[in-house]
């Protein structure tokens, strides 16, 4: 049997920005994270806040001044416990401006550049 080769639709970005979780019903209550990694289709969380795979979670954050998402709908992935924090996978469920996400990203990518020659 050949091995199934795995592909994302989408090239991820490393990075280390701040990001408030929301979820329904407030249970759990909400929360902070920091996203690792981020991607048109969703991004890479670390956080203290308990998560289930499965979860529908409301996520706001900034890539700067310009880029700010509000309430981003997402359902948490491949959640994974280290000791007191929860690294997990949220998915973007159709409520993000693909476009508007794609120009803050090339922003966030430039500006890193940029600090890295200097």
């Amino acid at each position: 049997m050949a091995a199934r080769q795995w592909r994302r639709k989408y090239e991820r970005i490393s990075c280390y920005i701040p990001i408030l979780l929301r979820f329904l019903g407030g249970n759990p209550p909400d929360g902070w994270g920091v996203i690792l990694d981020i991607s048109l289709g969703g991004l890479k969380i670390e956080t203290r806040t308990p998560l289930k795979d499965g979860q529908i979670v409301f996520v706001s954050f900034s890539i700067s001044e310009e880029f700010n998402f509000i309430n981003v709908k997402g359902v948490t992935r491949r959640i994974i416990q280290n000791g007191i924090y929860y690294n997990s996978g949220i998915r973007f469920v159709d409520s993000i401006d693909k476009q508007h996400l794609q120009n803050a990203l090339q922003l966030h990518l430039l500006s890193t550049d940029v600090e890295a020659e200097a």
